[in-house]
């Protein structure tokens, strides 16, 4: 009876978590697009809150990138129903990653105030907790089926693809939110920051690589992320090009975003070589398969 009780808590925080956090970003979506008239209790500058609206760095992208959580949305409701309705989804999302979830997007919902209210130093703080256990999340969701099992669609669908999404949403939000807390604005800032925005469009091209080559069939979503946010960098900073004459930051977005692309195709060949040969650890080749 206590095992139930604590399997049905689980779901419940997954079902309630998920919905607080889909309601937190439609709220934050709705100031974004300007899709709600102001009412009383919002504060007198509220228009200036939303995605896409805030202190603009090198790193700042363009406001498409956005949509990328919409996306990741859909799929994890997807992860809610695959949870509640099949003993897969149970085994991986209840019993594996337990209270790892729920944390997880509760985080998420502060990340999204802080952000929104412009609070970089706290929403630096939270985004760094955000990806380092969205990180892990995504481990145990690999090393519970990627490298046990074969490759099954719906664990794809719903598991592999929405907890890889996310964790390189983290990564690069991360990333623009470290510039946005310590950078000043883009007009004023000077060779240094431009170093350090260099520095970290590396570091994220170096993540993608990272995980494209850590396991043999790659990490398709992360990789593809970590290239949008790079080339949305870039369509950002190129259009600002006439308040920023020395807009090197944005072809170096650019050139690296290409470089991501590299670590994108290679998790996509190895995503192809593992749905043709099987999702072992290690493939032994056809002599050693003989002996």
């Amino acid at each position: 009876m206590a095992g139930f009780r604590s399997y049905f808590t689980l779901q419940l925080l997954n079902v309630l978590t998920f919905l607080w956090f889909t309601a937190a970003n439609v709220f934050a979506f709705s100031l974004s697009f300007g899709l709600r008239d102001h009412i009383g209790i919002d504060p007198p500058d509220q228009w200036k809150y939303g995605y896409g609206i805030g202190k603009e760095t090198y790193l700042t992208p363009a406001p498409w990138i956005y949509v990328v959580l919409f996306l990741i949305h859909i799929l994890f409701a997807g992860t809610v129903a695959f949870a509640q309705w099949t003993d897969r989804g149970k085994d991986i999302v209840v019993g594996a990653l337990s209270l790892r979830w729920p944390v997880l997007m509760v985080l998420s919902i502060f990340w999204t105030g802080t952000w929104l209210r412009q609070w970089y130093i706290s929403s630096w703080i939270i985004s760094l907790v955000v990806a380092v256990l969205a990180h892990d999340t995504n481990r145990i969701v690999k090393r519970r089926y990627r490298l046990e099992y074969e490759l099954n669609v719906r664990d794809e669908v719903f598991i592999h693809l929405p907890f890889s999404l996310f964790h390189g949403w983290t990564l690069f939000v991360f990333a623009v939110n470290t510039f946005a807390a310590f950078s000043p604005i883009s007009l004023t800032a000077g060779l240094a920051s431009k170093v350090i925005a260099v520095w970290i469009l590396a570091i994220l091209s170096g993540m993608a690589h990272l995980a494209a080559f850590s396991t043999r069939s790659g990490d398709i979503p992360t990789s593809l992320i970590l290239a949008l946010g790079q080339f949305a960098i870039f369509a950002h900073q190129i259009h600002r090009r006439n308040t920023n004459s020395q807009h090197l930051i944005a072809w170096f977005a650019f050139g690296f975003g290409f470089v991501t692309v590299w670590a994108l195709a290679k998790s996509v060949w190895g995503t192809i070589d593992v749905v043709r040969h099987g999702a072992g650890a290690v493939r032994l080749e056809d002599e050693e398969e003989r002996d």
